[in-house]
């Protein structure tokens, strides 16, 4: 069962940050894919495994990018 259960993110398309995500049965993603799509955003079928990667990934941009603001601050 817990194989059959994906996330369905939604980005930004700008940015590529994800901005929501819903949890469903792999048979219901391409109902929620789409609909991401009709309301502006990228969107895709993840694995929660696959979600966490990214969100470190995300996390560490968002760090470095803090970074740099504050360096060209001083």
């Amino acid at each position: 069962m817990e194989d059959n259960v994906v996330c369905v993110i939604a980005t930004e398309k700008h940015t590529g940050f994800i901005k929501t995500c819903t949890s469903c049965d792999r048979e219901n993603a391409n109902h929620y894919t789409k609909y991401y799509r009709s309301i502006g955003y990228n969107s895709r079928t993840v694995t929660y495994e696959e979600l966490e990667q990214i969100h470190e990934k995300e996390k560490q941009e968002i760090d470095d990018r803090r970074i740099q603001e504050w360096l060209l601050a001083i």
